[in-house]
């Protein structure tokens, strides 16, 4: 829109006439009316960018005349020039947003200077109307690329083989590093040891941005004596200590531009707790010995199995860190909470070690799957992979009793078939106690709906069910409805 298009509305003809030649001089595009019909008529085949307007108009009052063009050109702004001035018609010329109000004669310095004042405010109104539209559609473009990106990391990750699982914990948790790589949140990656908590950080940190600009540098903070702590992250200065023979920069000065991975942090004390909450609040820290602050473009990620809240009660944590490092939350289910998720990470390793070796071996029995898939696996998916790997070393199934330590697991790797008896003894138990009610069933033994499923009908205990009573499942044989091999 031209910001020198104005619409004259006066009915002095003379008047009109001294103002047009004003403002044409002035190099204004100049429109005029006579009356209120007029100027509504013209309006509505043409915006201007301001209208000067009289009250006392022929067929249609000034105040009508400002209502009728603002419903069509909201962003039109009007100067009244009245020779009828009062104080309830500078109200309402107020309610009606009227920029400014002037009283006949008008001397023609103040028109100019209102005129000017009107259209550089149009004009600010305007240009922010169209940096707000702009922004919108940045908004919205960003929002689109940030839903194509989340999609095409879960995919990828999916197809990955770092992070395996198709269990409903591994796929939240792949959505999860999806949802948050991209932003500059700080994480906590809460979980038992062996899980895979740096696998996770790692993940993120690839699919953060940062990989192309730094590096993943990884701090095992109960790895590192407290003494040493502050200059192996920090960095120290010459002279600053017995033996400092020159300056060191510190793992964090190595992650500019990358991540810090802070691995067990519920180890560190509270002492070193306040010098890295300023770190990771601020971006800014002082090597041991200096006096120089310097600045550390970098994202940290924090892991623990510690029970920080339990910590923080018995004074040993401090709450703003945790609330800090928890400003995004991944919790990774150990592997008996997701037992279906062994089978396939076993087969991983598997095939994994067997061409690391160049060796082969014969598929995994059934039994020996199901016997590994009922251990608990106290170390996770770190144990597991131990045990894949001495496996594949030995060549031999059967060292899996010596390779595996059953203490405290609920089931012990005796025999295949007794594994068998007392898995199918344990499930007709719990199905007949909830009367055949699945998912009840399935939320009691605490394994998924589909793998329940799947269990009946591998041993199928739909048909040996119906031929015993509840007093009967005790009694029966479950060795005897597995099918061979099975």
């Amino acid at each position: 829109m031209d910001n020198r298009k104005i619409l004259i509305i006066e009915d002095e003809p003379s008047l009109l006439d001294i103002y047009t030649t004003f403002l044409s001089a002035k190099g204004f595009e100049v429109d005029t009316a006579e009356d209120g019909g007029q100027a509504i008529s013209k309006a509505q085949h043409q915006e201007y960018a301001l209208v000067i307007v009289d009250l006392g108009l022929p067929v249609k009052g000034g105040m009508d005349v400002i209502q009728d063009i603002k419903t069509i050109w909201p962003d039109t702004d009007f100067i009244v020039c009245t020779g009828q001035c009062s104080f309830d018609s500078a109200i309402e010329a107020m309610r009606l947003d009227v920029f400014d109000y002037l009283c006949k004669p008008v001397v023609m310095e103040s028109l100019m200077r209102s005129i000017g004042n009107a259209l550089e405010k149009r004009r600010l109104k305007l240009d922010n109307k169209r940096l707000l539209a702009e922004l919108q559609y940045e908004r919205s473009s960003l929002e689109n690329r940030v839903i194509a990106s989340k999609k095409a990391v879960e995919t990828h990750l999916k197809e990955s083989t770092i992070f395996i699982g198709e269990s409903p914990a591994v796929r939240q948790i792949r959505q999860l590093i999806a949802e948050v790589a991209p932003s500059d949140m700080t994480i906590l990656i809460r979980g038992e040891s062996g899980t895979g908590k740096d696998v996770v950080a790692n993940l993120i940190h690839e699919w953060s941005g940062r990989a192309a600009t730094g590096k993943c540098i990884k701090i095992n903070c109960p790895a590192i004596s407290e003494s040493l702590l502050e200059s192996e992250m920090f960095g120290h200065e010459r002279g600053a200590f017995t033996g400092a023979h020159r300056d060191k920069p510190g793992r964090v000065e190595f992650a500019d531009d990358g991540t810090v991975f802070l691995d067990e942090i519920g180890t560190i004390s509270l002492a070193f707790q306040a010098k890295l909450l300023q770190v990771i609040e601020q971006k800014t820290f002082v090597r041991v010995g200096g006096n120089k602050t310097l600045k550390v473009n970098a994202r940290f990620i924090a892991a623990t199995n510690a029970p920080l809240e339990a910590m923080i009660n018995k004074g040993l944590f401090r709450p703003d860190l945790l609330y800090r490092l928890a400003q995004y939350t991944i919790f990774i289910s150990p592997l008996r909470e997701r037992r279906e998720d062994i089978p396939l990470l076993i087969n991983h390793y598997m095939h994994y070690y067997l061409a690391k070796y160049e060796r082969t071996m014969q598929a995994i029995p059934h039994e020996i799957m199901d016997m590994l898939t009922a251990y608990d696996w106290p170390g996770n998916v770190r144990e597991l992979q131990s045990v894949v790997n001495r496996v594949v070393l030995s060549g031999k199934f059967d060292t899996l009793q010596e390779h595996i330590h059953m203490a405290g697991s609920s089931v012990r790797p005796e025999k295949s078939k007794k594994i068998h008896d007392t898995e199918v003894k344990l499930i007709l138990s719990i199905l007949n106690e909830t009367k055949w009610n699945r998912r009840r069933a399935a939320e009691l033994l605490g394994i998924s709906y589909s793998t329940l499923r799947r269990k009946i009908e591998k041993y199928e205990m739909d048909s040996g069910m119906k031929q015993f009573s509840d007093g009967d499942a005790e009694a029966a044989k479950p060795a005897d409805m597995l099918r061979p091999g099975s």
